[in-house]
């Protein structure tokens, strides 16, 4: 069995050029940029109050940040494809 985990997600109404950072954030995170079509184009580890920025490198509808490491556990890398459905986006 596979222990409970959480995620946070950015949707955004279009794809963009999207970049993040860890300035407040207490614990270490992976996120993982994606696409319009659902394909992972970019996965990145994070560490904790980092002031380093991570970019997509590509245009990006979403992004979702996991514990480190989940993303290495469920085996998402760079070309897997995810459903995501959500109703609210923000600009």
């Amino acid at each position: 069995t596979r222990k409970e985990s959480s995620a946070a997600s950015d949707v955004y109404k279009r794809q963009g050029l999207r970049e993040l950072w860890m300035k407040d954030t207490r614990v270490a995170l992976s996120a993982a940029f994606i696409d319009n079509t659902g394909t992972v184009r970019k996965v990145v580890d994070m560490r904790p109050f980092s002031l380093r920025r991570h970019g997509s490198d590509a245009p990006v509808r979403h992004i979702i940040e996991v514990a480190q490491g989940e993303f290495a556990a469920l085996g998402v890398v760079v070309g897997s494809r995810v459903s995501i459905d959500c109703e609210q986006a923000e600009d």
